[in-house]
């Protein structure tokens, strides 16, 4: 059930699993409710932050990771002083390269999948395993 917050806007964070066409109905709503309280330079600001997170979307993925992995990327990041994202996206495109030019042997990484979708995982979690088809 919703509760009013001090502030005068409607919580509904509190729903749980619902569907996903009703909670962005209900996300829309709560930030044209949030929306409201502000000056109209305020709004006009927020919409274009809307509008370039947008077109963003198109350029964002998501991947499962190890945390080293991740923590990695983070580390080299700060240090090059250069978004993650960034060098994620280099990496990745140095490492197909290498991949399509048979450099990088993946089988060394494969373990049966359990999912009807998948014959194999790669497994990244721990140490790289050595299994044969």
């Amino acid at each position: 059930m919703s509760k009013n917050q001090p502030n005068g806007l409607t919580n509904f964070g509190d729903l749980g699993g619902i569907d996903p066409a009703v909670d962005s109905l209900i996300t829309q709503g709560e930030r044209r409710q949030a929306d409201a309280h502000l000056s109209t330079k305020e709004r006009r600001k927020k919409a274009k932050q809307r509008e370039r997170m947008q077109q963003r979307r198109e350029f964002r993925v998501t991947y499962d990771l190890p945390p080293s992995i991740r923590n990695q990327v983070a580390r080299l990041a700060e240090k090059g002083k250069f978004p993650a994202s960034q060098l994620a996206a280099v990496l990745l495109a140095e490492a197909l390269k290498r991949l399509e030019m048979g450099e990088i042997d993946l089988d060394k990484y494969k373990v049966p999948s359990d999912s009807p979708r998948y014959e194999w995982n790669l497994d990244l979690w721990d140490s790289p395993r050595t299994h044969k088809r």
